[in-house]
């Protein structure tokens, strides 16, 4: 991924612009996750079976999404099965509803396309890409990240919310925060997890780009559906969508139930028995609390390190939310690039190499099933090992890890 050194010229290259990386990276990593699928599995059916238990593509988007969407378009009210978010995303999709399953199909492919480029220009915006070889070494080590694959296969809204949630800070990086902050209002109006990202704001005392973001949460995940559906039928759908939400929960406390999730209290099911459950919440919450202090500390620096700090406060709903599927890690990408391009010590380095070597579906591959491979909790050891390599990030890149407001280095004039 080029891992940067001290000692190195990149500071004297002109960087390339995060739309030209991007258009590298995308294909790159395209490219090579259909070599890996062609070399790997004897047919793009044992891949799909490889991938997860179900072996079905775009299940997520194409059963709860879409039955949901479909529901509004014939004047229902209720969400439909294993729907377990705000309804402001299946609204957004009702319209395409007439143009058929067909057209659902396609659109998902475009939203996970589309999300995998967002999140790969974002990371390049917050730290430009020295030249075409470490844009395209990010685009392969993305496509190959098992937590990206995961979120593409099943078509999840998590993954358009992490990239949302990358792109505000990617404005947030170029001093637009109200653009920020408002991204960040419609992703927590997808999924209610981007709501932590408002603390970067907070802590930074920007009070335009915290107003924009809890204003946007509240007009799209509120405002919207009350107005579309009525008052008492917005608040029974999203009343029906908590008692899912907590029974999920329960269930995935225990260790069958829990089998695929990374969040802590799962973990240490797994690891030590169910009674462990308690134990690693409270683990996890003081982790989050350590996340969060170590993303404040990022953020006053006089130029602000944006692209660690949405790493660390990106693993806070990993560390508390249960559960926590491997797709919701799919942010670790940002945390590779963040680490890659700035200066790590060597024993950062190490981890990062670590990192992607669990968390990529060379690590699935040889594990040998889709079960196996999160009930292990590698996905969760990918994200730990990242989150440890920002820590290693050398001092002198304190200055210089992303650009400050109003600093146009790295930004489109260098397309």
């Amino acid at each position: 991924m080029g891992v940067a050194t001290h000692g190195s010229d990149d500071g004297m290259r002109e960087p390339m612009g995060f739309v030209r990386a991007t258009l590298v990276a995308l294909p790159s990593g395209m490219l090579a996750l259909m070599l890996f699928v062609q070399l790997v599995w004897p047919s793009p059916e044992a891949a799909l079976v490889a991938i997860d238990f179900n072996a079905a593509i775009f299940e997520d988007f194409l059963g709860p999404y879409w039955n949901t969407a479909t529901g509004f378009a014939r004047g229902e009210t209720e969400p439909a099965k294993l729907y377990l978010y705000p309804a402001f995303f299946a609204w957004v999709l009702t319209p395409l509803v007439p143009l058929g399953p067909l057209a659902a199909a396609w659109a998902c492919a475009a939203l996970m396309l589309g999300s995998i480029a967002t999140l790969l220009s974002s990371a390049f915006a917050l730290r430009p890409a020295p030249g075409a070889a470490a844009a395209a070494a990010l685009g392969v080590a993305a496509l190959l990240a098992q937590p990206v694959v995961h979120g593409i296969y099943w078509g999840q809204a998590g993954l358009i919310t992490i990239a949302l949630s990358a792109a505000a800070f990617a404005a947030w990086s170029r001093g637009r925060s109200v653009a920020g902050g408002v991204v960040v209002g419609i992703a927590a109006a997808i999924k209610l997890t981007p709501l932590v990202f408002l603390i970067a704001p907070a802590l930074r005392g920007d009070l335009r780009a915290l107003s924009a973001g809890l204003l946007t949460f509240v007009l799209a995940a509120v405002a919207l559906p009350v107005a579309l559906m009525g008052p008492g039928p917005a608040l029974e759908f999203h009343r029906e969508v908590g008692e899912r939400l907590a029974w999920m929960a329960e269930i995935t406390a225990t260790p069958d139930g829990g089998a695929g999730s990374q969040h802590m209290g799962a973990l240490f099911v797994r690891a030590f028995g169910e009674g462990w459950h308690g134990v690693g919440r409270i683990v996890g919450i003081g982790l989050a609390l350590g996340c969060a202090a170590w993303a404040g500390r990022l953020l006053r620096r006089e130029r602000p390190d944006w692209a660690c700090a949405f790493a660390s406060l990106a693993a806070i709903p990993w560390l508390v939310v249960g559960p926590t599927w491997a797709h919701g890690l799919a942010w670790i990408v940002v945390a590779w690039w963040a680490v890659a391009r700035g200066h790590p010590a060597a024993w950062a380095g190490v981890a990062l190499a670590a990192s992607w070597a669990v968390g990529s579906l060379v690590a699935l591959r040889v594990a040998g099933s889709p079960l196996t491979y999160p009930r292990l909790g590698l996905p969760a050891l990918a994200a730990a090992l990242s989150i440890a390599a920002t820590f290693g990030v050398a001092r002198a890149d304190r200055g210089a890890s992303s650009q400050p407001p109003g600093d146009s280095s790295g930004s489109e004039s260098g397309t």
